[in-house]
């Protein structure tokens, strides 16, 4: 387990405290990383939403599965136009993932789905650029990628039921092989979004 590089978790070792893994990208977040806890709850692990214990929760070996994390605030602004180093510095200091989930798809894919449009930054052009500004923020950090478009029949439509399911089985691969087996719990954290 990678080492946190907040000063809370001074003396507290990796093997004692629990992971913090953050789904990110421009859809279904919500949707994959409540289907993750489920998956978890599954395996023996409880579950919780509690965001304001997100410290004492690591420290004390719970595992986190969060969605919208730091990196959605970064996307989003640059893309907006401001410097992506400037949209970072504002993050120094918060809890450093162990695992980075990240759901890819493209902007014209996500706009097929119902109900899309709804949300005011849900537009293919911005989206656009808010896929780019992920692609910058993508490095050694990032542990995973799922790529949600390669199927676009598969995952739109009728069939949606069946892409999610896979993409809910490679998640669970990958977090089960990064998580020990000996912690006893896992917590969801919602976050809002500031806009």
């Amino acid at each position: 387990m990678r080492k946190c590089q907040n000063s809370y978790f001074d003396g507290v070792s990796g093997e004692s405290r629990g992971a913090l893994i953050v789904l990110e990208g421009l859809d279904r977040k919500s949707l994959q990383s409540s289907r993750l806890v489920s998956c978890l709850e599954g395996l023996g692990h409880s579950a919780e939403l509690w965001r304001s214990l997100m410290e004492a929760k690591l420290k004390g070996g719970t595992t986190l599965v969060v969605y919208q994390y730091l990196y959605l605030r970064v996307a989003f602004s640059s893309a907006k136009g401001l410097n992506i180093e400037w949209c970072k510095a504002p993050e120094i200091g918060l809890l450093a993932p162990d695992l980075v989930l990240y759901l890819d798809i493209a902007p014209e894919k996500a706009a097929e789905r119902g109900a899309y449009g709804g949300e005011r930054h849900e537009q293919v052009k911005f989206q656009k650029k808010v896929a780019e500004r992920y692609r910058v923020l993508r490095g050694s950090s990032w542990k995973v990628y799922f790529d949600c478009s390669f199927r676009p029949k598969m995952c739109i439509g009728p069939n949606s039921v069946s892409c999610r399911n896979t993409i809910m089985e490679n998640m669970k691969r990958v977090v089960t092989r990064n998580i020990r087996k000996d912690r006893a719990r896992t917590t969801a954290i919602r976050l809002a979004v500031i806009r």
